[in-house]
């Protein structure tokens, strides 16, 4: 199934789900300024607004560019669109927009969005080895979700490859290339370097320029609960795969699962913990147990483990 194999590359690129920005949930990625020189529309105070040719073109060449960098031709594609309207008009304008033909999967789910709310969705999937795939075409059709075009686009189109790795063009402003090692990326990062979004920059050059072995990195949304029953599931959720048994709901299994072997990093792995809506979370869980994971988090003298922690 490809839905099934969509989710063990996700494993593999050490993702615990499918989390929008992609990039900051994944530990090896880089995440590129797509948008194009000059103004994105050619004339503001227009009545009904027209996208600029050239600001398009400047997107797509960076995009199509990236693509065909990649570490091999990618071999899966997926989709997503909202469960707001019946399934077969939606996969009619897909097919329309960007000349595909009928998915091999099609697939209800529920997906979570930035700010943690759920929403119902259809996914389709495509194996690319078997079709004809015209992928400037598609790339084309997310530069100008926003601006212009259809919006179903938009953050919903996922192409993965041997490796693996994922490619993700958001919109016209940027993409997010995911892989499941440093050495895989690593000749983007070199040939697309100058195209890096600025703001990440830092952090990019720190994970492909570092001697140290890489600290595999988590994100703990705090967004997802709001007891300690609820951050349990999250860590379960986080830090552990395919595991026959639940675990324990108490702060001594949380650092026990911090040291690794769960099946989401090794044992004895540094890594790096990402808490997003950390300020939230100390007053849905109390400044005392907060106080309390915390220490645990960054205790590397007693732990049996080498934690991190970025509180976003």
């Amino acid at each position: 199934m490809l839905a099934k194999r969509f989710e063990d590359i996700l494993h593999k690129l050490g993702m615990a789900g499918l989390e929008h920005p992609l990039f900051y949930h994944a530990p090896v990625g880089i995440r590129f300024e797509i948008g194009g020189e000059g103004p994105i529309y050619l004339d503001r105070r227009a009545a009904k607004l027209k996208t600029n040719p050239a600001y398009v073109q400047g997107a797509l060449d960076r995009a199509a560019a990236i693509y065909r960098g990649l570490p091999a031709v990618p071999d899966l594609l997926r989709i997503d669109g909202p469960d707001e309207e019946p399934a077969e008009s939606l996969l009619t304008v897909i097919r329309q927009r960007v000349g595909l033909p009928v998915p091999d999967e099609q697939l209800p789910a529920i997906e979570l969005d930035e700010d943690g709310d759920t929403h119902a969705q259809v996914q389709f999937y495509w194996d690319l080895s078997g079709i004809t795939f015209q992928p400037e075409q598609l790339l084309q059709e997310i530069i100008l979700g926003d601006i212009g075009g259809w919006s179903g686009f938009v953050s919903s189109v996922y192409l993965t490859g041997p490796g693996p790795f994922l490619y993700h063009l958001y919109d016209d402003r940027g993409l997010d290339v995911l892989g499941s090692s440093r050495e895989l990326l690593l000749p983007l990062y070199h040939q697309f370097h100058g195209w890096i979004l600025e703001y990440n920059l830092e952090q990019i050059d720190r994970v492909f320029t570092a001697d140290q072995p890489q600290r595999r990195k988590f994100t703990i949304d705090g967004r997802r609960f709001s007891s300690m029953a609820g951050f349990y599931d999250e860590v379960e959720r986080v830090f552990t795969f395919g595991l026959d048994r639940k675990i324990g709901r108490n702060l001594n299994a949380f650092n026990d699962i911090l040291r690794g072997g769960f099946g989401r990093h090794e044992y004895g792995q540094p890594i790096h913990i990402q808490w997003l809506a950390y300020e939230k979370s100390v007053r849905n869980l109390g400044k005392e147990n907060m106080d309390t994971i915390v220490e645990i988090i960054l205790d590397t003298d007693h732990s049996g483990h080498d934690c991190t922690l970025e509180r976003l």
